[in-house]
């Protein structure tokens, strides 16, 4: 892929929406949820919403969320949550929603990050979150072996970057943008990936908002990683 520019925005005008994330541990059915928005919203100017029930219905499909029972609220697998929605997102009403395929980029890969959002509008990513992350207005990892900033000790969580700068990157979770360091991402991020969905993400005249075609965003996505789709 072509190299990313040192910036790039593409998550200012986008109506993010926090998709049963504040009552459920659905941050994987979400952030995916919040990828189909922006896609669809940059790539036709129509953004596409899913409803809550549609949310709670595919988080019970694929984490086995049972409405009334909070043992079963125990989020989901971002690489279940991808496959089922390349399966069966298309199923889903009244319009359907279209997953594609994804390649997995390695963690700690910030140039792959960066390229994923200029491709395709952002990067699905893993968080092992610290405590401390709660309290901090920009996510940054503190030096030292305190238990508030070990990995995990608030919970995994799933975000999107859609956009960066030199020194930060802007994450979408819990329905807006949460400012983090590139040096958080590279302490606590522990999976990342570049999703494709042409229908979604190509306009009219079959390219992208980057003004690239299916098959050189196709060959791009083979470049960044090794790519997934439903079987």
């Amino acid at each position: 892929p072509p190299p990313a520019p040192a910036r790039l925005d593409r998550a200012t005008g986008i109506g993010w929406r926090m998709f049963c994330n504040d009552r459920l541990g659905c941050c994987t059915i979400a952030a995916l949820a919040n990828a189909i928005v922006q896609r669809t919203q940059l790539g036709g100017g129509t953004p596409l919403v899913m409803d809550d029930a549609t949310v709670e219905h595919c988080y019970g499909i694929v984490g086995g969320y049972v409405p009334g029972r909070p043992e079963t609220d125990a989020g989901a697998v971002e690489t279940d949550v991808l496959g089922w929605f390349a399966r069966e997102g298309v199923r889903l009403r009244p319009q359907g929603v279209e997953c594609g395929v994804w390649a997995r980029l390695a963690a700690g890969d910030r140039e792959a990050i960066r390229q994923a959002v200029q491709l395709f509008g952002s990067a699905y990513l893993g968080l092992d979150l610290p405590r401390r992350a709660q309290t901090q207005t920009v996510w940054e990892p503190v030096a030292g072996d305190d238990a508030l900033d070990r990995p995990g000790s608030w919970g995994g969580h799933a975000v999107l970057v859609a956009g960066y700068d030199e020194a930060e990157v802007s994450l979408i979770t819990w329905g807006g943008v949460q400012k983090a360091s590139w040096a958080f991402l590279d302490r606590y991020c522990d999976e990342a990936y570049a999703v494709f969905a042409p229908g979604e993400w190509l306009g009219p005249r079959g390219t992208s908002p980057g003004d690239l075609d299916f098959a050189t965003l196709a060959g791009d996505l083979r470049a960044l990683g090794q790519v997934g789709a439903h079987q």
